[in-house]
């Protein structure tokens, strides 16, 4: 226990408070950091901060390289989703029943002929549709068909 005495507090408070190192020790210590300081920098070694910042840059340029590749990845991606050509369910069926009795290539022809003229046409597009339809149905019953130019099908589009 502690005596109330005013002699044993100021003894414990003497002892409880800190003093300074006496002055050689203490030049002794700053110099020995000093050294250590310079060994560090002069072995090469970057202080702890420095490392930081080098992931912290390293993060970055990572992560600007992941969205650029990322962008570029899904740009080309819709850019061949939008070259997709996307046919009529009648064009499509029409090609199909030219293929199975043609061949391919020309069930292909008569597909590009069919997307060009709905692509041309002003009028309702059933319309140039089905004339085309009829001329092809003509030409499988092996009907000669009407010759026909570009002026004619110019001529029919204004009409």
């Amino acid at each position: 226990m502690i005596d109330e005495s005013d002699d044993d507090i100021e003894r414990l408070l003497a002892a409880a408070t800190p003093r300074r190192a006496p002055t050689q020790l203490r030049a002794a210590v700053m110099a020995a950091v000093a050294s250590e300081l310079e060994t560090r920098q002069a072995a090469g070694k970057p202080a702890w901060h420095s490392l930081v910042g080098r992931a912290v840059a390293a993060s970055v340029v990572f992560s600007v390289a992941t969205f650029l590749g990322v962008t570029t990845f899904e740009a080309r991606r819709m850019a061949r989703w939008d070259e997709r050509r996307v046919v009529r369910a009648d064009v499509a069926e029409l090609t199909a029943t030219i293929a199975s009795v043609t061949d391919d290539e020309s069930a292909r022809a008569v597909e590009r002929y069919l997307i060009s003229r709905l692509e041309q046409s002003a009028s309702p597009v059933s319309t140039g549709v089905r004339e085309d339809v009829r001329e092809i149905e003509r030409w499988a019953a092996g009907e000669p068909l009407a010759e026909r130019s570009r002026s004619d099908d110019n001529t029919q589009d204004r009409s």
